[in-house]
């Protein structure tokens, strides 16, 4: 008989699930809802999807009236 044994979870899965969520905003288009995803969290994943989010903002900047990027 084995015992089942389950990994622990690694102490950043949370925050990595999380960012995926922003990420997810991006790939629909949705750069509103997933800069507000971002915007509250300090930690290096979601640090990356805001960089992402003015990356995109910038890339954008000629269609900024064409695009409604900011509320």
């Amino acid at each position: 008989m084995s015992a089942s044994h389950t990994p622990p979870e690694h102490p950043n899965a949370a925050l990595l699930l999380s960012a995926t969520k922003g990420f997810d905003y991006l790939f629909s288009n949705d750069i509103i809802s997933a800069r507000k995803h971002f915007e509250p969290h300090d930690d290096p994943f979601h640090l990356l999807g805001k960089g992402v989010c003015a990356f995109l903002e910038a890339a954008l900047g000629m269609e900024v009236r064409t695009y409604k990027l900011y509320d």
